[in-house]
């Protein structure tokens, strides 16, 4: 699926099943539900595997800069940014 952030909040809110948060990265940008957590939705193993090691790959080494990994819950989306043409 194909989608602009701008353009689709809409339709973003309805995938994560409330209101957005957005977790940017190099070239993707992880969207999940901010209340997951208070909603007590389920651990999403996936997503929370992909963030974790995106995160230790980006401070390639330096762990002292890393507090927490971070464990999502619910749906989640991830869009990649390619690159124009």
């Amino acid at each position: 699926m194909v989608l602009s952030v701008s353009s689709h909040l809409s339709e973003l809110q309805e995938l994560v099943q409330g209101d957005i948060e957005m977790m940017p990265g190099i070239k993707t940008r992880v969207i999940f539900n901010e209340m997951a957590a208070l909603k007590s939705l389920p651990i999403n193993q996936k997503a929370t595997y992909f963030v974790q090691q995106m995160l230790v790959t980006k401070v390639s080494g330096n762990m002292g800069m890393l507090r927490y990994l971070p464990v999502l819950r619910g749906n989640v989306v991830v869009l990649t940014i390619g690159e124009k043409m």
